[in-house]
């Protein structure tokens, strides 16, 4: 009990980090819509390319199909926290810039509650509003030259909990509850050397939504392999939006307060397979959601997002003696559209990952994951940007009631 005691302890201390924007600069294109879009899972996950619709891992919490909750053995609770950072590169029209942003992405508590059946419950980002963007030298009949810098602060933060059931020896089955919760802060800042002019107009954003994950999973021997259909339905939801406006200038401010038209999270519809035969793990997943139901924006539009993943696991032996045998070894790579357009400029994105699993002792693991993803395009003077990120994630696994034969 005292180990649940303190899991229980490190769960609420770190919250309390989590739910506060972590970024210190993030990517050009966050200023829109709700920011950029995080992936759903733990840093095991990440490595493989962020796949997880049709996949049972047996050591690893997977949050992409609540169906898969069920699938751990050997253990009945585990903690999962973790931490990522990553190193941004933004090039336009000749120019260069690099930014850092890092902090926790997420942390999990998983417990098994009967031999069919498992829970989970814990907080992850579902966006990422921050970013820090400076026009110098920029040219206005009214201003004349002036510098004008933008800067965003918050995001969208998920406290789930979720549950998955061995319905048949072959069907599992699973649903999670999202509580959603935002905050967005737009701070735009325009100075004008030519005239001592000085502008500032700071927008603050906040709502809170829930939204349902269901998740599927049916199990086929195949000879000494298995195949693993799955598939994910999320509900979407809508919510309005609260605001805040404050214009400063150099001789007045301004107040406003009122409500904005709603954020509407689409449905979101995934469909996976897997292959394993005990040491090699294979997955492909398809995800959609029609962002286009949204209304557009002043110089942008939402559009349909498709997420196309794939990703290998290689264990060669989880219960040797041998330790490169109990490392995990993991690659992946996903294709997939932003949901916004920009000026009617279209462009896809793409990513790499590769990770491992370290064993610690018998009830520890390390997960190291690294990411390259690019975003964005050149076309039309907008910003091409190259992210490398690297994640770690520990978890802690104990199993109730089991007592040391040794004191």
């Amino acid at each position: 009990m005292n180990t649940i005691k303190a899991l229980f302890s490190a769960f609420f201390l770190i919250l309390a980090f989590v739910v506060q924007g972590q970024s210190i600069s993030g990517s050009a294109y966050n200023v829109f819509g709700i920011g950029s879009l995080e992936h759903t899972g733990l840093v095991s996950f990440e490595g493989m390319g962020n796949i997880g619709i049709a996949n049972r891992s047996t050591e690893n919490v997977n949050l992409k199909n609540p169906a898969a909750l069920n699938a751990i053995h050997g253990y009945n609770q585990i903690f999962d926290v973790g931490f990522t950072y990553s190193l941004l590169n933004q090039s336009s029209e000749g120019q260069s810039f690099n930014t850092s942003s890092g902090g926790i992405n997420g942390l999990n508590y998983w417990f098994r509650n009967s031999s069919k059946m498992a829970m989970t419950f814990g907080f992850s980002k579902i966006s990422d509003a921050s970013y820090d963007v400076t026009d110098q030298n920029a040219e206005n009949n009214v201003l004349g030259n002036y510098d004008a810098r933008h800067l965003g602060e918050g995001g969208t933060t998920s406290f789930y909990f979720g549950t998955g059931y061995e319905l048949t020896e072959r069907l599992n089955v699973g649903a999670r509850f999202n509580f959603l919760f935002g905050s967005m802060n737009h701070t735009e800042s325009f100075y004008s050397p030519e005239l001592s002019t000085y502008l500032e107009v700071e927008e603050d954003k906040w709502f809170t939504s829930a939204l349902f994950d269901f998740g599927a999973q049916y199990i086929i021997p195949f000879g000494k392999k298995t195949i693993i259909l799955g598939a994910t339905l999320s509900n979407g939801t809508s919510a309005g939006v609260a605001y805040e406006t404050i214009i400063e200038s150099s001789t007045d401010t301004l107040n406003y307060t009122g409500a904005s038209s709603a954020i509407k999270i689409p449905p979101k519809y995934g469909l996976g397979v897997g292959v394993n035969n005990g040491s090699w793990s294979i997955n492909l997943d398809y995800e959609y959601q029609p962002w286009g139901m949204n209304t557009n924006g002043n110089d942008y539009s939402y559009r349909d997002r498709t997420i196309l993943s794939a990703g290998i696991e290689f264990q060669k032996d989880r219960t040797s003696q041998e330790y490169l045998d109990r490392m995990s070894y993991r690659i992946g790579t996903s294709t997939f559209n932003n949901y916004i357009s920009i000026e009617g400029i279209n462009y896809w994105n793409s990513s790499f990952s590769a990770g491992l699993g370290l064993p610690i002792g018998m009830r520890g693991l390390i997960n190291l994951s690294y990411q390259y993803v690019n975003n964005g395009t050149l076309s039309n003077g907008l910003i091409y940007e190259q992210q490398h990120s690297f994640s770690i994630g520990l978890s802690f696994k104990d199993i109730w009631f089991r007592k040391s034969v040794y004191d």
